[in-house]
Protein backbone atom coordinates (compact mmCIF):
# COMPACT_ATOMS: atom_id res chain seq x y z
CA UNK A 1 0.00 0.00 0.00
CA UNK A 2 0.96 3.61 -0.37
CA UNK A 3 2.32 5.41 2.64
CA UNK A 4 3.27 8.96 3.36
CA UNK A 5 1.03 10.34 0.64
CA UNK A 6 3.11 8.95 -2.24
CA UNK A 7 1.15 8.03 -5.34
CA UNK A 8 1.82 4.92 -7.39
CA UNK A 9 0.97 4.46 -11.04
CA UNK A 10 -2.35 2.78 -11.67
CA UNK A 11 -3.37 1.43 -15.10
CA UNK A 12 -6.66 3.27 -14.69
CA UNK A 13 -4.66 6.53 -14.70
CA UNK A 14 -3.97 6.09 -18.43
CA UNK A 15 -6.83 7.24 -20.62
CA UNK A 16 -7.08 7.71 -24.39
CA UNK A 17 -6.94 11.46 -23.75
CA UNK A 18 -3.62 11.13 -21.90
CA UNK A 19 -2.25 8.92 -24.67
CA UNK A 20 -3.21 11.60 -27.21
CA UNK A 21 -1.21 14.19 -25.26
CA UNK A 22 1.73 11.77 -25.14
CA UNK A 23 1.60 11.00 -28.87
CA UNK A 24 1.55 14.68 -29.81
CA UNK A 25 4.35 15.50 -27.37
CA UNK A 26 6.51 12.69 -28.76
CA UNK A 27 5.94 13.84 -32.34
CA UNK A 28 7.06 17.34 -31.38
CA UNK A 29 10.12 16.01 -29.55
CA UNK A 30 11.25 14.01 -32.58
CA UNK A 31 11.30 17.17 -34.67
CA UNK A 32 8.03 16.96 -36.59
CA UNK A 33 6.89 20.40 -37.67
CA UNK A 34 3.71 21.86 -36.20
CA UNK A 35 1.68 21.53 -39.42
CA UNK A 36 2.54 17.83 -39.69
CA UNK A 37 1.50 17.32 -36.08
CA UNK A 38 -1.72 19.19 -36.78
CA UNK A 39 -2.48 16.88 -39.70
CA UNK A 40 -1.56 13.78 -37.66
CA UNK A 41 -3.73 14.80 -34.72
CA UNK A 42 -6.69 16.08 -36.72
CA UNK A 43 -6.80 19.37 -34.86
CA UNK A 44 -8.31 22.27 -36.74
CA UNK A 45 -6.13 24.93 -35.13
CA UNK A 46 -2.44 25.19 -34.38
CA UNK A 47 -3.39 26.61 -30.99
CA UNK A 48 -4.98 23.28 -30.05
CA UNK A 49 -1.87 21.39 -31.14
CA UNK A 50 0.22 23.61 -28.88
CA UNK A 51 -2.17 22.91 -26.04
CA UNK A 52 -1.53 19.16 -26.40
CA UNK A 53 2.27 19.32 -26.75
CA UNK A 54 4.16 19.26 -23.46
CA UNK A 55 7.90 19.50 -24.14
CA UNK A 56 10.06 17.72 -21.59
CA UNK A 57 13.17 19.32 -20.11
CA UNK A 58 15.50 16.98 -22.04
CA UNK A 59 13.87 17.94 -25.36
CA UNK A 60 14.16 21.63 -24.53
CA UNK A 61 17.84 21.18 -23.67
CA UNK A 62 18.50 19.32 -26.95
CA UNK A 63 16.85 22.16 -28.89
CA UNK A 64 18.96 24.74 -27.06
CA UNK A 65 22.13 22.73 -27.75
CA UNK A 66 21.29 22.59 -31.47
CA UNK A 67 20.71 26.35 -31.55
CA UNK A 68 24.00 27.01 -29.77
CA UNK A 69 25.90 24.76 -32.17
CA UNK A 70 24.53 26.72 -35.12
CA UNK A 71 22.27 24.03 -36.50
CA UNK A 72 18.61 23.29 -35.98
CA UNK A 73 19.08 19.68 -37.08
CA UNK A 74 19.72 16.77 -34.76
CA UNK A 75 21.81 15.11 -37.44
CA UNK A 76 22.69 16.36 -40.87
CA UNK A 77 21.41 14.01 -43.57
CA UNK A 78 23.98 12.14 -45.61
CA UNK A 79 24.04 13.32 -49.21
CA UNK A 80 24.97 11.14 -52.09
CA UNK A 81 25.86 12.78 -55.38
CA UNK A 82 23.35 12.13 -58.11
CA UNK A 83 24.60 11.24 -61.55
CA UNK A 84 22.96 12.67 -64.60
Amino acid sequence: MCSGGSRHFQPTDVTPHIMRHTAITRRAETGADIKTIQEFSGHESLQMVLRYAHPQEAAINRALDRMESGTNLEQLPARTPQRS
